[in-house]
């Protein structure tokens, strides 16, 4: 990666980290701590602690579409200020309805899918999986670390203090989203209505079996872990525990899926690559199916975390390859809702599964991963674009022009370093493109 890349990878990936580390240290010491609020009751606790993602399923899509037709920094600070909002409105509640209003302001921050967005456009095409699965690890990790510093900080902190930090990460991501460099992005006019853009962009073939895939991913992953945990607790694990079993099996786990990831992006084999994601998790759930015992389980487990890598890493980066310019953060934040949505399903199947018997809930599980292998028998590959780097030329006129050429879908020029990256389909291209591209940049085509 160059200098901008990684630039803009650390600045996004930090705001990623703040945002996902402040919602989510609340989750485990609510259910102790909300009791301090007046009329809190199991529900309402429960209430607060999960209202975040129905307001996230919301908004993802309208934040989205208004990132791709403003510019996407706007928007982005203004869900983080939503964001910093939630967390003082829930510092301040004297009673449990405050604390539900403010997480579910924190959660319509809706700015996942714009953050996405952001890391597509200053990343070249050759390394967007890498850049993708980047940000997957950083997501993963936000979410493990604030689980387990969530009990740590509030002995310090207390629950109030716990919602201040959450507002003050907010701030600070806005001051993140200032240090990305400066850009202007140029993409084809947008001629459809909002409305028959969003209709057309869910029902098309090259889109929707990855929302199916990213549905039945999180659905399996957030009913998986209400599912086992008290399983893991009934067989002399303690809560505190659990950590140093997930940690280290989500860390192989990603490291084993980034060679497929590598290989996914240079050999061109990426619906492959995603085929052997669904397939894992099929084989995790099938594993644990035949044996129910704990050795079995935890190994079953790392090879979820694999399929879960595998696919959380590609999906995004296979997104941004099959949308067109104005359409990538429409079509994130459908994923998006999709995530959110699944989220939102697991989390009550897994309520469900607790009581039943271990082989029960595994079949029930099985069949999911099931549907969500045969989904990706219908993946077609997306198109592999390259990035062409090249300094903006001294008094250039405007560069509205190259998306006229053939071959060049988007043009992005980064202001503030001098550079300009051209996105092409090397298989389209024609000569005159070539020579205009050599005219405009005063250098030649060199791919």
């Amino acid at each position: 990666m160059n200098a901008t890349e990684i630039r803009a990878l650390l600045s996004l990936g930090g705001i990623f980290a703040l945002r996902l580390f402040g919602l989510f240290m609340i989750v485990p010491v609510f259910s102790v701590e909300g009791y301090a609020y007046s009329g809190a009751t199991p529900a309402l606790i429960g209430l607060a602690v999960g209202v975040y993602g129905l307001t996230q399923a919301c908004l993802q899509i309208p934040f989205s579409m208004l990132a791709d037709r403003f510019n996407r920094k706007a928007v982005l600070i203004a869900g983080l200020l939503i964001f910093a909002a939630g967390g003082v409105i829930a510092a301040m509640a004297e009673t449990i309805y405050g604390a539900i209003i403010g997480r579910a302001l924190a959660g319509a921050g809706a700015v996942s899918a714009i953050i996405m967005a952001l890391v597509a456009d200053y990343t070249r095409e050759q390394v967007r999986s890498r850049s993708m699965a980047f940000m997957g690890f950083i997501i993963a990790g936000s979410i493990i670390l604030a689980l387990a510093v969530g009990p740590l900080l509030v002995n310090w902190l207390g629950m109030r203090g716990l919602f201040w930090l959450t507002a003050v990460f907010g701030v600070m991501g806005i001051g993140l989203v200032l240090l990305t460099p400066k850009a202007q992005r140029l993409t084809p006019y947008y001629v459809d209505p909002p409305l028959k853009t969003l209709r057309r962009l869910v029902v098309q073939t090259r889109f929707y079996p990855l929302y199916v895939t990213v549905f039945v991913l999180h659905l399996l992953m957030t009913a998986l872990f209400v599912w086992l945990p008290p399983l893991l607790t009934a067989n002399g694990i303690g809560v505190a525990k659990h950590g140093l079993i997930y940690l280290p099996l989500l860390v192989l786990g990603f490291a084993l899926a980034v060679p497929l990831i590598i290989v996914a992006e240079k050999q061109r084999r990426m619906k492959r690559i995603m085929r052997v994601g669904s397939f894992l998790l099929l084989a995790a759930f099938g594993l644990s199916l035949l044996s129910q015992n704990l050795t079995v389980l935890i190994v079953a487990l790392g090879i979820f975390f694999i399929g879960f890598n595998l696919l959380e890493a590609t999906i995004p980066s296979w997104l941004t390859k099959a949308a067109g310019a104005s359409e990538k953060t429409t079509v994130l934040g459908l994923s998006a809702t999709a995530q959110f949505g699944g989220a939102f399903l697991g989390g009550v199947l897994g309520g469900v599964l607790i009581p039943l018997s271990s082989f029960s809930a595994l079949a029930v599980l099985t069949l999911i991963a099931l549907a969500g292998a045969l989904t990706a028998i219908k993946f077609r590959e997306p198109p592999y674009l390259f990035t062409w780097i090249a300094a903006l030329p001294a008094g250039a006129g405007s560069a509205d022009g190259l998306l006229n050429l053939s071959g060049v879908s988007e043009v992005l020029l980064l202001t503030d370093s001098g550079q300009a990256f051209v996105k092409i389909d090397r298989q389209a291209i024609d000569e005159e493109a070539r020579q205009e591209l050599s005219r405009y940049f005063a250098r030649p085509v060199d791919f």
